[in-house]
């Protein structure tokens, strides 16, 4: 998980299409990434 959360960070993608493309747990470590 953490490196799809590196590589998803990494890219300029929105918020909210991230929260569709990503499960809940991945989304929580981008948050805690920012």
């Amino acid at each position: 998980f953490e490196t799809i959360a590196e590589s998803m960070g990494s890219l300029p993608v929105d918020d909210s299409l991230t929260c569709t493309v990503t499960p809940p747990k991945v989304q929580y470590l981008l948050s805690d990434n920012h």
